[in-house]
């Protein structure tokens, strides 16, 4: 008989399960190569992005400023995967030190609370585009917005600062977090409510008053082309948010149930323990899968981020632009610089 371990880099919990001798652990080949693809993916999907944001920035819009934000929170993190990738592959011990088994767990929850926090503003600016349009030109203001963004990523790095505490590399060369510490379970469950439940419910008040106001005043707009507009993009920010929270709510339920057990004392039979964090494992990857998500998003949804993209890659293949085309970027250049409507 052969052991293997089986870890979750979220939490870095890691169990022993025994295995036939010669038999391969799935799971100990599928998660780091899952871990290296969503690096490629995440590298490539993020950098195109900011690439095309960066390039376009005379005509961005307002919720630009929101997406470019998450592209790098996005991007910061999925640099940390090639390191579990390869901890992982090496039964999850952790050769590259204390200093770096410590930033990558920091870098992790930076990457939460960032994310949540600017799906939740991207949601109130919806709202004010869609319910509070008269009054609330100051707070949708370019301005107003990168302050909110410095704001959002100062109460992360905060927030985010526990986890260099807890984060060690444990007598078995694992990097992990102290299970049996109740400060831990404790400061886990804070930040699944700041991380995740206060966030969307948040999101999910903004999108039932934009409902309610949708209904309620559809027929009253007085600029057809601006209402497809808003709502244009306030189905974009949905697919956003949407794919944000199927990602993460299955990792949310099993790291409340397991720290709720933990703090509890609740004693579980070998075979629940281990389909509890066989199930934390499996969920922490399908939450790892919305770093990569977003530009699918952008790319399937955005109109106009599809536009700037290909622009862009004619551009860079040196190859004269249509006349439509250039006149088009040029027009969306003047107009959105001067106009802070663009939602």
């Amino acid at each position: 008989m052969a052991t293997l371990a089986v870890a979750t880099p979220t939490e870095y919990y890691y169990e022993y399960v025994t295995v036939p001798e010669g038999e391969e652990e799935p799971l100990a080949v599928a998660v780091p190569t899952l871990y290296f693809l969503l690096f490629a993916l995440g590298l490539v999907g993020n950098g195109l992005v900011l690439l095309v944001l960066r390039w376009s920035r005379g005509g961005r819009r307002l919720v630009d400023t929101f997406v470019v934000h998450l592209a790098v929170a996005d991007l910061v993190f999925v640099l940390m995967l090639p390191l579990w990738a390869l901890s992982a592959a090496r039964r999850h011990h952790w050769d590259f030190g204390e200093p770096l088994c410590r930033l990558s767990s920091y870098v992790l929850a930076l990457n939460r609370f960032s994310t949540v926090a600017l799906l939740a503003c991207m949601s109130a600016d919806r709202y004010l585009a869609v319910v509070r349009q008269l009054d609330s030109r100051f707070l949708r203001s370019s301005r107003c917005v990168r302050l909110t963004c410095a704001l959002v990523w100062s109460l992360a790095a905060l927030l985010a600062g526990p986890a260099l505490f807890f984060r060690r590399v444990d007598a078995l060369g694992v990097c992990s977090d102290p299970e049996e510490s109740a400060a831990f379970q404790a400061y886990a469950l804070l930040t699944l409510l700041l991380a995740f439940v206060l966030p969307v419910a948040v999101i999910l008040l903004c999108y039932g008053a934009i409902c309610l106001h949708l209904q309620r005043h559809c027929a009253l707009t007085t600029n057809p082309r601006t209402h497809a507009r808003r709502r244009h993009t306030l189905k974009m920010v949905l697919a956003i948010v949407s794919a944000f929270v199927a990602s993460w709510l299955p990792f949310a339920v099993c790291r409340a149930a397991l720290s709720v057990v933990r703090l509890l004392g609740v004693e579980l039979g070998a075979e629940q323990e281990a389909g509890l964090k066989r199930a934390l494992l499996l969920s922490s990857c399908l939450a790892f899968v919305n770093s990569c998500a977003n530009p699918a998003i952008y790319l399937l949804l955005d109109r106009t981020f599809r536009r700037r993209t290909m622009l862009l890659i004619h551009a860079c293949l040196g190859h004269r632009l249509p006349a439509q085309d250039s006149l088009s970027h040029s027009h969306t250049h003047t107009t959105q610089t001067n106009d802070s409507r663009p939602t």
